[in-house]
């Protein structure tokens, strides 16, 4: 589902939020919500949904652009880390202001994920310092296999 560059801002996501909470069997999502405008708020219910699909073996997610900073980035991790089946991950956070603290809390959710066999990460534009390449260096070499 492409959504880029819709203004859908936190109530957007909201809506859409409450209709994914349904799909319980979804194994695979692939979503485009960049240019939106949906913040750290927007990310907090988005990740309440996604933590109630347990059987998503594939996500594909674009949150380019959209200011989530390092407590969205944290909320999304924290629904990340339930989702055990997860095999394949494309995940876009260009430009979201998630910094050293942010890829510290995705790279805790990335270590857990034990069945991930792909993954394709964008952390372009997020000042993650030296700090951040090494939280995520450390998960990446958890990940037995990727």
């Amino acid at each position: 589902m492409d959504l880029e560059h819709n203004s859908i801002g936190e109530s957007g996501v909201k809506y859409l939020s409450t209709s994914l909470i349904k799909l319980l069997n979804l194994s695979s999502l692939s979503l485009d919500l960049s240019y939106n405008s949906i913040g750290e708020s927007g990310v907090k219910f988005f990740s309440t949904s996604l933590i109630k699909l347990l059987n998503l073996s594939c996500l594909s997610l674009d949150l380019s652009y959209n200011s989530i900073g390092e407590s969205g980035v944290t909320f999304f991790s924290t629904a990340l880390i339930k989702l055990l089946n997860l095999s394949s991950l494309s995940l876009n956070l260009y430009d979201n202001s998630i910094g050293e603290l942010g890829v510290k809390y995705l790279s805790t959710a990335l270590i857990n994920l034990i069945n991930l066999s792909s993954l394709s990460l964008n952390l372009e534009h997020n000042s993650i310092g030296d700090s951040g390449i090494n939280y995520l260096s450390t998960a990446l070499i958890k990940l037995y296999d990727l």
